[in-house]
C-alpha cells in the first residue's frame, strides 16, 4: 500500500520536542516496518530544514502591537495567516498526490487546517486523520478569542464527517468527539501514545548513569533515594506543587534527592523559589538535555512522577518511566486509566498536594512496591504499548 503522511501543522516537524516528534517519525516508521511505501509532506518543515512559515515574531514593533490591539484581533490575525498557509498547503498536497498516487491520506491535523480534507475529497483517496486535542477549545483556553470560531467550528465537522477514520489518543478524547458528532461515533479509534523498546535499549548506558549519578548528584549516598520527573516545566504540569511537597518530605526523610531534567517556561521562576527553600541543595534542575540522554537520567530515579496533565493528554513520559521499570505517580485522569491501573502499575493521584504527599510517602518506605509497581506496568509497555502496536492498529483500521 502506499501511504502519504501529511501534517498540517504549521510549527511541528520530525524532530520536534517532547512527544510530538516522536510520535510522527515512530508512526511513519512502523507504516514502513509493515511494508507500506510511505511518502511525507510535513508542513512545519521535514526534519529540521524546513522554514516554519506560521510563528509569532519577538520583534519589538510585533510585541508593541500585540500590546496595543485588542487581543481577539490579534488571535484573529493570527489565525487568518493559518487559512492562507492550509491554502498553499492544499496545492503542495494535491501535487505530490498526482505524483506518488497514494491509496492512503494519513494526516495529523490541526486547528482550522482542511486541505487533507479537501484534496482526499477531490481525488478519491482514503484518508485517515489523527487528533490529538480538542483544538478549538484548546486555543480558547490557552490563547483567547477569535472572530473565526464558527469557520473552526465548520471545518471540524467537515474534516470528521468526511474522514473514513479519526484517531485520538484518549477515550475521553474520543467521547469528547463522539457527543460533538454522534453520528461520526463508529469510525473513531483509540491509540494512546508509546515507546519504542529497541531504540530505548540502544540509547540507555548504565555506565554513563554511574558517571551522571557522581557528576549531578554530588554526595548522593548508598540507600539515597531520587525522586524525579522528566518532561517541559510548564505551569499545567504540577512541578511547583512537586517541590513543595519534597521540601515538606526532607521534615521526615533525610535520604531523598529531587531530579527535574527538562526546561520550559517556568524553569526559572522555580529555580528561584527553590533557592529560599531547606531543601535546596536537594533539589537538582538538569536544563534541557538532548532526547538520547533522556533515559539515562531516568535511570538515576527510583520513584518518578507526573504530578498533572490536561484531561485528554495521553502522556509520553509515563510509557518512558514504564520501559525504564520505574515507580510511577501519575495524574488520575480517564486517559491515564486508558493504560494505567491503580495500586498495580503506579498510584494515580487526583490534583491534590495531600494526595502526592502520601503516595511519595508510600512509595518512599516501600522499596517492594515499588519494585512490584515498577516491573508491572514495565511488562504492561513491552506488550501493549509500543509504537510498532500503533502503527499495526491503524493498518488493521485500513483493511
Amino acid at each position: 500500500m502506499k501511504i502519504l503522511y501529511y501534517s498540517s501543522h504549521p510549527n511541528l516537524n520530525l524532530s520536534s520536542p517532547s512527544g510530538y516528534g516522536t510520535h510522527m517519525r515512530e508512526v511513519i516508521e512502523g507504516f514502513k516496518c509493515y511494508g507500506h511505501e510511505v511518502k511525507t509532506l510535513i508542513r512545519g518543515g521535514e526534519y529540521n530544514n524546513g522554514k516554519l512559515e506560521i510563528k509569532v515574531s519577538s520583534s519589538p514593533i510585533k510585541k508593541l502591537v500585540k500590546r496595543l490591539v485588542p487581543p481577539i484581533l490579534w488571535h484573529s490575525i493570527k489565525d487568518y495567516k493559518l487559512m492562507l498557509f492550509d491554502k498553499k498547503s492544499n496545492k503542495l498536497l494535491q501535487g505530490l498526490v498526482e505524483k506518488f498516487q497514494p491509496d492512503l491520506i494519513y494526516e495529523r491535523g490541526f486547528y482550522l487546517m482542511k486541505s487533507g480534507t479537501e484534496v482526499a475529497k477531490k481525488n478519491n483517496i482514503v484518508h485517515f486523520v489523527e487528533i490529538n486535542a480538542p483544538y478549538l477549545e484548546e486555543k480558547l483556553d490557552m490563547e483567547g478569542p477569535t472572530f473565526f470560531k464558527e469557520k473552526c467550528e465548520k471545518n471540524e465537522e467537515e474534516v470528521i464527517s468526511s474522514a473514513e477514520r479519526i484517531v485520538v489518543v484518549s477515550s475521553p478524547l474520543k467521547f469528547y468527539f463522539e457527543k460533538k458528532y454522534p453520528n461520526c461515533a463508529t469510525k473513531i479509534i483509540v491509540t494512546p501514545n508509546a515507546v519504542n523498546p529497541t531504540k530505548i535499549k540502544e540509547l540507555f548506558n548504565s555506565e554513563e548513569v554511574k558517571g551522571l549519578e557522581s557528576k549531578i548528584l554530588r554526595g548522593k549516598k548508598a540507600g539515597d533515594i531520587v525522586i524525579g520527573f522528566v518532561g517541559s516545566i510548564l505551569p499545567y504540569h504540577g512541578v511547583d506543587s512537586l517541590i513543595n511537597v519534597f521540601d515538606e518530605l526532607l521534615g521526615e526523610f533525610e535520604n531523598l534527592w529531587l531530579l527535574i531534567v527538562g526546561s520550559g517556561e517556568t524553569m526559572t521562576e522555580l529555580e528561584n523559589k527553590t533557592k529560599l527553600l531547606k531543601g535546596v541543595d536537594k533539589i537538582i534542575f538538569t536544563g534541557n538535555i538532548t532526547p538520547k540522554h533522556v533515559y539515562n537520567h531516568i535511570g538515576l530515579m527510583d520513584i518518578t512522577v507526573l504530578p498533572k496533565i490536561g484531561w485528554y493528554n495521553s502522556p509520553v513520559k509515563i510509557f518512558e518511566y514504564g520501559i525504564m521499570g520505574k515507580a510511577i505517580i501519575a495524574p488520575n485522569t480517564n486517559a491515564v486509566k486508558d493504560v494505567m491501573v491503580d495500586e498495580e502499575d503506579g498510584i494515580l493521584i487526583n490534583d491534590n498536594v495531600d494526595e502526592l504527599k502520601t503516595a511519595l510517602g508510600k512509595l518512599i518506605q516501600d522499596r517492594t512496591l515499588r519494585e512490584k509497581l515498577g516491573n508491572s506496568f514495565k511488562n504492561k509497555v513491552e506488550n501493549y504499548y509500543t509504537w510498532r502496536k500503533v502503527a499495526k492498529k491503524i493498518l488493521d483500521a485500513v483493511e
